[in-house]
């Protein structure tokens, strides 16, 4: 009972900490008012080479507190992180990514600042960068010698980093200090409002891009969006055409893995295909065997005509190696994807499904196959996520994970499990969370190579979970759960955990190999996160990307920085697309049969959505609606008659719509013939009031499954589940849902189902 009453005051209790310490009483208003806020940054460009920047502060958080019988000030700032300098003063850091030219040296110029003098006491100073390792409480405060010195603290208050590149990108981190301490006067300096120009002059500079760059197209797209957001009209790259073959070249992925799983492996390839990208898949041995041959192979194609995308390392390490980190030798596959700049960006997504044999890799083969391509639709677990933490840390872990959990309910997330150390959080609530049905799962605690600590969870309470129709994909930051140096660490559990023969576990992991910081990372897990919030993409190895980056803008040049991209892996598929709700029926139109030749197809189908067409290991098309209109799909070879070829669209949270279409020289046979393939006739009357005939017919006799859906994609009713025979059908809709109830007016969507594909109509209710 005591513990219930925690936890049900705990939301309360954490905003009265939050208040205390960083808001309400403590928030002193600049240029924003009475509201907590974080600073405005907007980025305009100004001609070719020239970019302005405009800063704007509403206000900053100061607190006094005792440390050693002094009293000092605490300052934090809205979307700013703390700077790790040991001793020296604990000031907010902003720092955002701008876009360069392909050549040339920046520098920064200061052309407008407003500064407001603030009276405190001497600001907190930094622990420094400390491991999960270290409990901060333990760690005695010191002050360096900039407590002493004349002048302010930091100086200058606007810096560059160092350039770096991303595939076609090329950019730099501007850091601003909106605090500053002034030892001589004793008082804070905050910055109310900044104008600085960044201008690029010149040839070549660190990090030019290479004629040619590798175009990124869709991929990339959410990576350049997190750190070139703001840049006003850059978007030069990443943004695919609307229709045709027109990025192949970005859509390219390698699969390493070894000769027994490789048969495996060719299901996933093949729906991958479906998906859109161009996948080889090669036998490491064939490499060479090694780790200089999978850096080799990665190299060589990246540096193609047809460039690469993505890396799937299927395989354990013992069997598929990895590098060893510069910083400290941290097992890291991320360093394959290192490529085109001298830095720490990732040109390539890499990702590992870790098996030891095929048996293990069709496991983890299937469950990512069945969540991506066969999502169930009667069940809202994709909304569903669960915040576990430690009590430790300033702020505590349980703090960190409550501002997660208030990001993801202002998204597409209903319910946010709250399982905290001190607050009633159990290894039987750890795995009633999973196994109930959860699709994101955040952690902040101390680990091992082998369990969750803080609140404990083992590799044995991995391998006794039941989840198998709903699997969650994991951020976690805590020491060595990723340490797949040993034969089975904490994350490789999770991807290896069956139940019954059936897939359990999770679908992907985000662990470290090594022990982590106390900061970084939660930079990381709240980048993340409020991609996945916001965000129209939603691959994860882009969303792991993106919050890597995140660390390295803020970050930049620590080794910190080099820390957390070497020793974080993402265990499980990166190119697997997460969703956040419920998946709606797609809505497709298209010709029931395709033309020999070279003829386009025509396809209509919802805005965000991508078709594609296939034909055994080909991509023979591909093709984005971004604009809401339908689209063109131009096969890259003749169709040849007789052939058959599968259409595919997907979209983020739909269900994956998929026909195979016949290829014909001629027009159909005559009406009374059969379909090639499964095809819905239509619903007549449409509009209807109350009830409606649906027609549908069938090439071949089989299982069958017509259901109704709303706008949404809401499972209503299901009209027809079993088999029937070959020819023409009709089924009647009374305009009732499962339950018997009458629904109300609006669009419905009918969808059939058979082995041979499935097909959809939309239909109009007018009570």
């Amino acid at each position: 009972m005591l513990h219930r009453q925690r936890l049900a005051g705990l939301h309360l209790a954490l905003m009265s900490v939050l208040v205390s310490s960083t808001a309400a009483a403590a928030w002193l208003p600049l240029a924003g008012g009475p509201e907590r806020s974080a600073p405005a940054v907007t980025v305009r460009a100004i001609e070719p080479g020239l970019v302005e920047v405009a800063v704007t502060v509403p206000g900053v958080d100061l607190q006094d507190v005792r440390i050693d019988g002094e009293t000092l000030t605490r300052v934090t700032m809205p979307g700013c992180a703390p700077g790790l300098e040991a001793g020296h003063p604990e000031l907010p850091l902003l720092a955002r990514a701008l876009e360069l030219p392909g050549q040339g040296t920046p520098r920064v110029i200061v052309t407008a600042e407003d500064w407001r003098t603030v009276p405190a006491h001497r600001p907190v100073p930094s622990r420094g960068a400390l491991s999960r390792e270290q409990d901060p409480a333990a760690v005695p405060y010191t002050f360096a010698a900039v407590y002493e010195q004349s002048g302010t603290w930091p100086d200058p208050a606007v810096e560059l980093g160092r350039p770096f590149v991303v595939r076609d990108r090329r950019g730099v981190a501007l850091r601003i200090h909106p605090v500053r301490w002034d030892r001589t006067r004793g008082c804070l300096e905050v910055l109310v409002r900044l104008a600085v120009r960044v201008q690029t002059e010149g040839t070549g500079g660190v990090n030019p891009l290479r004629e040619p760059a590798w175009p990124a197209g869709r991929t990339f797209s959410p990576i350049f969006r997190s750190l070139f957001a703001a840049d006003a009209g850059a978007g030069k790259a990443g943004d695919e055409p609307a229709e045709g073959n027109g990025y192949g070249v970005s859509e390219r992925m390698l699969i390493v893995t070894t000769a027994a799983i490789r048969p495996v492996a060719a299901d996933l390839a093949a729906w991958k295909r479906e998906c859109g990208y161009t996948v080889e898949v090669a036998d490491v041995q064939a490499l060479g065997g090694g780790l200089v041959g999978i850096r080799d192979a990665v190299r060589a194609r990246y540096f193609s005509d047809d460039g690469l995308a993505h890396l799937l390392l299927i395989g354990d390490v013992a069997q598929v190696p990895t590098n060893a980190g510069s910083y400290q030798g941290a097992d890291s596959d991320g360093v394959f994807g290192l490529l085109a700049g001298d830095d720490l960006y990732v040109d390539v997504l890499v990702s590992r499904l870790p098996a030891r044999n095929a048996t293990e890799a069709r496991l983890m083969i299937d469950r990512t196959i069945a969540c991506e391509r066969d999502p169930r639709l009667d069940t809202g677990w994709y909304s569903v996520a669960g915040g576990i933490a430690s009590d430790e840390g300033d702020p505590a872990d349980y703090e960190r994970a409550e501002l997660l959990r208030d990001t993801l309910l202002a998204g597409d997330f209903t319910d946010v499990a709250r399982i905290y150390q001190g607050f009633g959080g159990t290894r039987e609530g750890i795995a009633a969370a999973i196994n109930g049905g959860a699709s994101l799962v955040n952690y902040l605690g101390h680990g091992s190579g082998t369990a969750w600590l803080s609140v404990p969870f083992t590799n044995d309470d991995v391998h006794q979970l039941t989840n198998t129709a709903a699997w969650p994909w994991i951020i976690d930051v805590s020491c060595s759960n990723g340490d797949f140096s040993q034969d089975e660490c904490f994350a490789e559990a999770w991807l290896r955990s069956a139940h019954g023969g059936s897939p359990a576990g999770a679908i992907a992991i985000i662990a470290a190999s090594t022990a982590t910081s106390w900061v970084p990372p939660c930079v990381m897990q709240s980048a993340i996160v409020e991609h996945l919030a916001g965000d129209a993409e939603a691959e994860l190895g882009a969303l792991f990307a993106a919050g890597v980056a995140a660390v390295l803008v803020q970050y930049e040049g620590t080794i910190q920085a080099n820390k957390l991209m070497e020793q974080y892996n993402l265990l499980g598929d990166g190119s697997f697309v997460v969703r956040t709700r419920t998946p709606q029926v797609l809505a497709v139109s298209h010709p029931a049969a395709l033309a020999a030749g070279t003829a386009a197809c025509r396809v209509d189908l919802p805005a965000g959505a991508r078709a594609v067409l296939t034909a055994g290991e080909e991509v023979l098309a591909r093709a984005e609606n971004v604009d809401g209109a339908d689209v063109r799909l131009v096969p890259c070879r003749p169709l040849s008659d007789g052939e058959t070829v599968r259409l595919t669209v997907t979209a983020r949270n739909a269900l994956p719509y998929r026909i195979v279409l016949p290829v014909a020289n001629a027009p159909l046979a005559a009406a009374d013939s059969l379909p090639a393939a499964a095809s819905l006739q239509g619903n007549w009357p449409n509009p209807f009031n109350p009830t409606t005939s649906v027609g549908f017919s069938l090439a071949a006799g089989g299982p069958v499954r017509l259901a109704i859906h709303d706008a949404r994609g809401r499972l209503v009713r299901i009209l027809v589940d079993g088999t029937l025979a070959a020819g023409s059908h009709v089924v009647a809709w009374d305009g009732r849902d499962g339950g018997g109830r009458p629904v109300a007016s609006g669009i419905y969507l009918a969808r059939l189902e058979t082995s041979h594909g499935a097909d959809v109509v939309k239909m109009t209710l007018a009570r």
